[in-house]
Order: C-alpha cells, then sequence, then structure tokens
C-alpha cells in the first residue's frame, strides 16, 4: 500500500497541502506520454467482482450450513468473521481511489497521499487478520471432515502456529507503522521491507502446507468418481491461490520501493483482492455439495436426522494412518463427501475444542 517516503514532516505537508490535486503537481510544461494514466477503475472494477463473487458463495454456505443440514460450526464462524474482514479490505482499498490510488504521484495533492497511507496502513492490518482467519477456519474444516488422528494433529499444531502469527503480525505491523510515521519508510531503524517479505513467504509456505494436507486422504472418502473430480478441482483452486501468493510476492518489491508507488503498486493490490477471495471460495466450495440433492435433506427441516452413513472405511493394512474413533461418529458423515455433517445424535460435550469439530 501507499507508504509516504518523502522528505518533510507529515505536519508540514499538510499544513502546505491543497484538495487541488494540480496545484500540487510538480511538473511544467508537457508531460510524456502515460504520465497522467490512471489505474484506479481496474482497482474499483476487481474489488468489486471479487467481492460479488465471494459473497455468493459465502451465502450459499451459510445457508447450506445453517439451514440445510443444520449442523454449524467453528469452521462456518471463522469463515464469516474472515469473510467480513475480506469485505472490509477490499471496500478500503476501492475507497481508497479516492486519494490517489491508481494514480501517478504528480496527480495527486500530497493531502490525498497522507490520507492514501492512512487508509493503506489500516488495510494492510486487515489483510493479515483475514488471511489469517481464513486459514485457521481451514484446518478448522478439516478436522471436521477427516477423522484421522494423523490430520487431527497435524491441524493442531497449524492453529495453534497461526494464532501465535496471527498475534505477532498485529504486534509487529503496530511498530513498524509507528516508526513509519515517525520517521520515513526509507529512514526506519529495522528493514520494513525485509519483514513484509518475510511475513508474505510463511503465507506462502502456510498456503501449501495447508492445501496438501487432506490430498493423501481423498481417495478413503466413499464419493463417486464425479464427486471426487469436483473435490480434486476445489482442491485445485486452492493451489491457484499459492500460485496468486506468489505472483503478489514477486510484485511487492517493485511496488513499495517506487518513488511513484500510488501507481505501480496497483498488481500488487489487485493480486490481493484476488487471493483473499479466491481463498474464500476455495473454503466454501467443499460444503455446497448438499445443493446439488437439495430433496436428500428435506426431512431435516425440522431438525438434525439420524444417520449411520460413514464415507471413511477403516483403514487397510497397519501402515494405514489410524482413525480416531473417539469422533468419527460425530463427523461420521462430511458435507464434502456428499452426505453433509448430519450425523447420529450424541449428548453435546462440554468442551468447546470438541465441539468444534
Amino acid at each position: 500500500m501507499l507508504i509516504w517516503n518523502g522528505t518533510g514532516p507529515v505536519k508540514d505537508m499538510e499544513a502546505n497541502s491543497t484538495d487541488d490535486a494540480s496545484s500540487a503537481a510538480p511538473w511544467e510544461g508537457t508531460l510524456p506520454p502515460g504520465s497522467l494514466d490512471s489505474r484506479s477503475d481496474m482497482i474499483l472494477a476487481i474489488g468489486i467482482v471479487m467481492t460479488v463473487v465471494a459473497t455468493v458463495f459465502v451465502a450459499l454456505r451459510v445457508y447450506v450450513r445453517a439451514f440445510m443440514i443444520r449442523k454449524w460450526g467453528a469452521d462456518d464462524t471463522l469463515l464469516a468473521s474472515a469473510f467480513i474482514a475480506v469485505v472490509l479490505h477490499n471496500s478500503m482499498l476501492c475507497v481508497a481511489t479516492r486519494f490517489g490510488l491508481g494514480k501517478h504521484v504528480w496527480m495527486n495533492s500530497i493531502k490525498n497521499l497522507i490520507k492514501g497511507q492512512k487508509i493503506s496502513l489500516f488495510v494492510i492490518i486487515v489483510y493479515q487478520v483475514a488471511f489469517v482467519t481464513i486459514k485457521i477456519a481451514f484446518l478448522f474444516q478439516y478436522r471436521r471432515v477427516f477423522p484421522y488422528s494423523k490430520v487431527e494433529l497435524l491441524c493442531n499444531i497449524g492453529i495453534c502456529f497461526l494464532a501465535l502469527f496471527g498475534i505477532q503480525l498485529l504486534v509487529c505491523a503496530g511498530v513498524s507503522f509507528d516508526l513509519i510515521y515517525r520517521y520515513t519508510f526509507f529512514d526506519t531503524p529495522i528493514n520494513v521491507m525485509s519483514w513484509w517479505m518475510a511475513n508474505a513467504s510463511i503465507h506462502l509456505i502456510t498456503n501449501v502446507l495447508i492445501f496438501i494436507i487432506p490430498i493423501p486422504f481423498l481417495g478413503r472418502l466413499q464419493m463417486t468418481r464425479t464427486q471426487k473430480l469436483a473435490l480434486i478441482a476445489s482442491f485445485a483452486l486452492g493451489l491457484l491461490t499459492c500460485a496468486i501468493s506468489i505472483i503478489r510476492i514477486a510484485t511487492i518489491p517493485r511496488s513499495y520501493l517506487s518513488m511513484d508507488q500510488t501507481y505501480n503498486q496497483t498488481p500488487t493490490i489487485v493480486w490481493s483482492i484476488t487471493e483473499l477471495s479466491v481463498a474464500i471460495i476455495c473454503c466454501c466450495i467443499p460444503t455446497l455439495r448438499p445443493l446439488s440433492h437439495p430433496s436428500h435433506y428435506s426431512a431435516n427441516t425440522t431438525g438434525p436426522r439420524e444417520s449411520f452413513m460413514n464415507p471413511f472405511p477403516p483403514p487397510a493394512g497397519s501402515g494405514a494412518p489410524r482413525i480416531s474413533t473417539a469422533n468419527t461418529a460425530d463427523r461420521g458423515s462430511s458435507s464434502i463427501s456428499g452426505e453433509s455433517d448430519v450425523v447420529v445424535i450424541r449428548k453435546p460435550r462440554s468442551s468447546f475444542w470438541h465441539r468444534s469439530r
């Protein structure tokens, strides 16, 4: 996002700035071709389209989980919270186009640049919160869907790591942004760019790990070939998120080290919007299987019904992963396998950690 790298104090620049961008323009005479180009419309278009698409998928997931099968879990709550953060992230970037985002820096007044900087720093924090929450929602969903002890252990480790990583992001973001305000982007006592690149790399690594965790267990699900292909397609979309993360990381240095940040950071912003929106969609797709057979769940309109369908057959061979039998009954039928989370009615546990499965 826009980080002011000028030489004057912020308070002096604000005092001498005007709302008229032309009055702050540092040029005279004829500008070279392309000097007045703007990418603001691109940011607006992609932000609106991706937000609408993500909203549709989240609405369908809420309908399926809350009204069709009536099996709302911790992963659904986390996904809904992450969706709010994604909408806020995309909306604030669209608002930032009113303050010069997407335009060349010489087309903006100093006052607009300062306002855009404040919005951008806030958007960075929202991005981190949204992405970490989406990943934790994925892991809670895996715990619910795959009743294998190895998957459960990996998810527990991942949830703890992401929670600590998210706290670190919030604390360090506050420190780094305070330094940026007190000094400038290039004069801070710490290397802000290296810190951002390190965080982006950790995001990429966790993306890859999260999307490969369930792959060895997909073959054990009792589904038709069509269902398996649809499931594989949803995970392929998840790998697309990883590819988007790589592209976004590649655009960061040019965006933030440029003197024309408001214009050159447009690719990074566009990929950030797409990355979060696609991640939300990936988390929703596996839960939408009941929509293809709504009549199958019509009997569930008055409450949970009993089902003894178990898409997880006993592992064959001694080397196969051990099923967590203590929780198989709770997760014996999953939306990812096409049977939803309608399971054998059991007395609810008192522990939130167990109820979240």
